[in-house]
Order: C-alpha cells, then structure tokens, then sequence
C-alpha cells in the first residue's frame, strides 16, 4: 500500500475528504520518523512500534558497507 491508496481507504471509511485525510496522515507520518530517529516507541492498542538500533555492517565482496541506522519494529496487539 502507498500513501494514496492508504488516504483512500482512511478517506472512504470516514467520509472526510480526501485532502484533509492525506494532510493529518502525512502528519502522523512525520511524527512516526521523529520517533524513529529518537529511538522511541509508540503504542496504541491495534500496534505498537519500536525504534531499534541496527548495527553498522562492513563491506563485503562486491557490496558495500552500511551505516548504523535506526529502524522500526511493528507488530500489531492482541485484540481484546
């Protein structure tokens, strides 16, 4: 899924209006990545994600070498 079919969905599932939809996901986007590069979580009951640390690797053969960087790790929660 994509940003646009993303705004799609969220936009035919609560009748807001296209526009409005992509600017607040764009925004809860946006704050996602901060949480990324602050190595934060976030938790909500449907996911919950966290930052972790992926070691820098070396270059090897042909492909070089990787930074460190931080990813997130999703999962979604149990439902109650």
């Amino acid at each position: 899924m994509n940003l646009k079919e993303l705004v799609s969905s969220v936009s035919d599932r609560t009748n807001i209006p296209p526009s409005e939809v992509k600017q607040i996901t764009k925004s809860v986007l946006h704050i996602f990545a901060e949480l990324i590069d602050n190595n934060d979580k976030f938790v909500s009951p449907i996911i919950t994600f966290r930052s972790t640390l992926v070691s820098a690797k070396p270059a090897k053969g042909d492909k070089p070498a990787k930074p460190a960087r931080n990813v997130a790790r999703m999962q979604r929660n149990k439902s109650k």
